[in-house]
């Protein structure tokens, strides 16, 4: 199975993303966007839309809906669960992958801030 490389930079004055793979970037990144540079998880959601790091995603069991963020923690995707108390809990790329979970992209840090409460 081959990796897919492809990445995302948020551009804070047009408000929409770039898209662009390992390859066809060329050296072109603006350096002055590298905090807004999100890799692809390799993970796509239930309606087959491609998984962020920085996405918003809705997992769900056969008993909870758990609202998450993507993030990349000690060399692999996660996805942080979200909750008031503020403690980290974390469902590795991997349970995704395995079919242990249902995901759906809800949105992302930059167009639905709001859902990181």
């Amino acid at each position: 199975m081959n990796r897919i490389i492809k990445f995302r930079i948020w551009d804070s004055q047009l408000n929409k993303f770039g898209y662009f793979d390992l390859f066809s970037a060329n050296g072109n990144t603006p350096i002055d966007c590298r905090d807004s540079i999100q890799q692809f998880t390799g993970l796509s959601d239930k309606s087959g839309k491609k998984i962020y790091e920085g996405d918003i995603v809705t997992l769900r069991t056969t008993s909870h809906d758990y609202q998450t963020k993507v993030i990349f923690i000690d060399g692999c995707f996660a996805f942080r669960i979200i909750n008031p108390q503020g403690t980290l809990s974390l469902v590795f790329a991997h349970n995704i992958a395995s079919g242990h979970f249902e995901a759906e992209v809800v949105g992302n840090i930059f167009e639905n801030p709001e859902l990181l409460v």
